[in-house]
Formats: structure tokens, sequence, C-alpha cells
């Protein structure tokens, strides 16, 4: 009998939890669908590979939406089981108010695990892995080279390959710009790319080249100092448009395209690379132990949410019912920017953020178990309110 109580509450509040943490992930997903298109649209990747795109950009939103995500669903379970007057049958069975209490902190330490697991391993890994794909991506689209009707955008050049009567020859315009000194306008009837060697080398062929020059007067006239220097009399002094019947440049792939290791990225370390006791790469610097301290400390909310669902339970009355429930939550966010706070000081003032922060959720959760035992433990939390959810 037991067993299938705590089965069906457990699975109750997994399921609420879930579909929270759904409406979270669209809201997050409809937000960001625009800017991953446009990125992999100017690195080439071809529209199929969105959805795994999106796929590897979701995990960070599991960090913050999961304490909400088990405050709201154990809430909204036991508060339809205390309407209905299933808490007290089950405390007929035999059941003491207490075995709640200890089915909340047993949700919470789970809680806890998953969000380590997810924002702590998965989250990093699927950072570089989204990076990873943009790059092989990029270098993919350089090395084919661009087709016909195609823009492109990479690294400051953005590249178009008109229609042409011959299928076999693909022209190509490309726009170079240096805010410094001028914009450059590049343009070839024919563009063939051949690799030269296995190293990343590869050699572009422009048949019937075009370079035309744009702000060179303006450039001349003036500088910032009153005077011409060298640089901007060179550049007065080149002419305005060059033609070339051909042209041949070597082209390092690794110079539009870099995929720095993984470790040179905080964001994308493993919590276990991050802590101090990291060997990574040699100690871990404040700001790595930093955004460490974040993630246990924002794991650690899962817990409070789920004895802070207990109290909710309690204080919910028919005078009360639409006021608890946004109290706590927003409550478990200032816990969280109080906390993310506490430790950027600590880090700045050179000490350790790690153990006073993992003190003082400790202390925050004794404080929020005690008050809800005691709750508990009386009739608040049994006995059905004047008017039912």
């Amino acid at each position: 009998m037991r067993i299938g109580i705590t089965g069906y509450l457990i699975a109750q509040t997994v399921l609420q939890s879930a579909a929270v943490v759904l409406i979270f992930l669209c809201i997050f997903l409809l937000e960001e669908v625009g800017g991953q298109i446009s990125r992999a649209l100017e690195a080439g990747l071809e529209l199929t590979r969105i959805p795994y795109m999106m796929a590897l950009i979701a995990p960070p939103i599991f960090g913050y939406a999961l304490p909400l995500s088990l405050l709201i669903g154990m809430f909204r379970v036991f508060l339809r089981l205390r309407e209905n007057g299933e808490l007290v049958s089950i405390t007929n069975t035999g059941l003491r108010p207490g075995y709640f209490l200890a089915l909340a902190v047993w949700l919470g330490v789970t809680g806890i695990m998953v969000s380590l697991f997810l924002s702590g391993f998965v989250e990093p890994l699927s950072r570089y892995a989204h990076r990873t794909e943009l790059f092989y991506a990029q270098k993919e689209a350089v090395q084919k080279g661009i087709k016909r009707g195609d823009v492109r955008n990479l690294n400051g050049y953005v590249a178009a390959a008109p229609n042409g009567r011959d299928e076999r020859d693909v022209g190509v315009f490309v726009v170079d710009t240096n805010p410094k000194t001028f914009q450059r306008l590049i343009s070839a009837d024919r563009v063939v790319v051949e690799e030269t060697a296995t190293d990343g080398t590869y050699t572009a062929n422009l048949e019937n080249m075009r370079i035309l020059f744009l702000g060179r007067e303006a450039v001349g006239r003036s500088s910032p100092t009153g005077k011409e220097d060298n640089l901007l009399r060179k550049q007065r002094e080149m002419p305005t448009a060059i033609s070339a019947p051909s042209f041949a440049r070597t082209l390092n792939v690794g110079a539009f395209a870099s995929l720095p290791p993984r470790h040179f990225r905080d964001d994308q370390l493993t919590l276990n690379e991050l802590l101090p006791w990291s060997t990574v790469a040699g100690q871990s610097t404040p700001k790595q132990i930093l955004r460490g301290t974040g993630i246990v400390v924002q794991s650690m909310l899962c817990l409070i949410a789920t004895l802070s669902a207990l109290l909710a339970v309690c204080l919910t009355r028919s005078t009360a019912s639409m006021v608890v429930l946004p109290a706590f939550a927003g409550g478990l966010v200032a816990i969280d920017f109080a906390f993310g706070a506490l430790a950027r000081f600590l880090s700045q003032a050179g000490w350790q953020p790690l153990f006073p922060s993992l003190v003082g959720q400790t202390v925050l959760v004794g404080i929020t178990g005690v008050m809800a035992y005691r709750l508990t433990m009386g009739g608040a939390f049994l006995k059905p309110s004047r008017s039912a959810d």
C-alpha cells in the first residue's frame, strides 16, 4: 500500500513538473529560434539540421526551470489531494504527516542530482557540440564554395552567387568592409576552389575578376591627426578599380573558421572541471570557480522548492489562494539572485565562494525544513479549505 501511494505521488509530481518545464522550454526556444536560423544560414548549415541545433541550446533552461517546476508541480498535486480529502484518506492508512516531509526531501534531493547533471555536464557539452556543428558547417561551406543563388556571411565577408546562363560556371560577388579604411567590392565571372594540400590550404581561382574601392577620396583627404600618415597615403595612391582576367589566392580554412578546444571556454567546462579541486589545465581560475558555485547553488534550490511547496499548501486557504504560490516562486528567484550576488562579492574579495554559499544554503534548507515539519504536523496541511480549486 505504502509503495503504491508513494509511486502515485511521485508520478503525479513528475508529470506536473514536466508540464511546467515544457512551458518554460517552449518560451525559451521561441525566443531563440530566429537567431539560431540566422546563424545556421550564415554558416551554410542545412535547414534539416535546425531541430538538432535547437535541441543543443535547450539544456541551459533546465537549471532555471527545474526548481520552479518542482515548486509548482508539487504544490498543485498536494493542494488537489488536500481539497479532495485524499490526504486524510492516506493518513488513515497509517502514514504519518511526516511521511510527506520525507517525500518532499527525497524529491528535492533527486532534483538536485538531476540539476547538477543537466547544468554541470549536459549543458557545457551541448554548448561545445553546438559550436562544433557551426564550425564544420562553416568549414564545409568554405571548402565546397558558394552555390548559385546563395548568400553567405563569413567573418565580415558577404558573398553572393548570382544566377548565370551556364550551370557549370558560378560567379561571385563579395563585399569586404574595413571600417578603418574603405569598402571593397569584388566580383568574378567564375570561381573554382581546389584543394592543394591536406593541411586545410585551398586555392581560389577567379576568372575576370574586378575590384572596386569605395570611399577612397574621403580617406585620402583627412586623418584623425590632421596629417596624412603613411597608411592613408598608400590608400590614396592605390587605384579605385582593379581588373584581371585571372587571379589565384591561397586560402587557409582555419583563418575563416577556428575551433578552439573545449577547455578554452569557461561555459563549456563541466562541473568537475570548474570546482576548486579541478586539475584540468592547472588550477581553476576564480571565474571558473564562480561559475561552478553558481551551478551548485542553483541546484540546491530544488530542495528548497519541494519544502516550500509543503509550506505553500499549508498556508493556502480560501482568503489567500491566489497569493501564496506566486510569493514562494518570487522567493525562489530572490534566493537565487541573493546567493549569486554573494558568490560574486566573495570572489571579487579574493575569498572562496563555494563553501560559504553551501553553508548559507544548508542553513536556509534547515529553516525551511523545520517550518515545513511544524506545519505539516498540524491540521492545516490535511484539512481542506472552504474553496476548492
